[in-house]
């Protein structure tokens, strides 16, 4: 069989689309000396993009913001490890806290915020230097931890 570059081209775009045998392709290139991911990427990208199809619309209608469905967070890099002792940044430490609970966080306005803790240490409420009193924690199957 004689193979020009428009022949080459014509049964690409055949077994592209079905109307060619795809394992005879294959064991053809492969004989050519060609190696397999560069025919699968020869194939790949002779493919014709396809449209994106609309995504089913939720049954669910929240009665406020934020009050029900699928919540995704973006980041602008993939966190590498979830264990926050090991974090190398940020990004690393946000993805932590979902099974990392601390004694307390900042809002908006850099005040501290209890989350594990009952309280936040300060001279206000004696407990400057007592350190911290954690509340009653439910652990799973209704175990208590604190």
């Amino acid at each position: 069989m004689s193979l020009d570059e428009a022949a080459l081209r014509e049964w690409v775009h055949r077994v592209v689309h079905g109307m060619a045998d795809r394992r005879a392709f294959l064991r053809y290139m492969m004989g050519l000396g060609l190696s397999g991911p560069f025919l699968s990427h020869l194939l790949a990208t002779s493919t014709p993009a396809w449209a994106q199809t609309p995504r089913p619309v939720a049954d669910f209608v929240p009665t406020k913001r934020g009050g029900g469905g699928k919540l995704r967070l973006l980041w602008w890099q993939a966190p590498t490890i979830l264990n926050a002792h090991l974090a190398s940044g940020t990004k690393d430490l946000d993805a932590s806290r979902v099974v990392y609970e601390p004694l307390a966080a900042f809002d908006p306005d850099a005040n501290f915020v209890p989350i594990l803790a009952t309280d936040i240490p300060s001279l206000d409420n004696g407990w400057a230097g007592a350190g911290w009193q954690v509340g009653h924690v439910e652990a799973q199957k209704g175990r208590s931890v604190a």
